[in-house]
């Protein structure tokens, strides 16, 4: 898993260049982004967010953590 401090990505067998710059996946992946989330204090009664940007990629696609793009493999 890759983590940045509001970017959190379940890879296998991503390839990405060392300055987070584009990736490729060589396998499905699921992205969180929460630069943009709104989060309850830490002692609410109970956990929420809102503006979290969730990325289901299937292999062959690509995300861009710098612009929060991602794009889908050809069919």
């Amino acid at each position: 898993m890759l983590l940045l401090p509001t970017l959190a990505v379940s890879r296998c067998s991503w390839s990405s260049r060392r300055d987070y710059g584009v990736a490729r996946g060589g396998s499905a992946a699921i992205v969180f982004d929460a630069r943009e989330a709104r989060i309850t204090t830490p002692n609410a009664p109970r956990l929420g967010a809102t503006g979290v940007h969730l990325f289901l990629l299937p292999a062959g696609s690509t995300f861009d953590p710098r612009l929060g793009r991602a794009t889908l493999p050809a069919p």
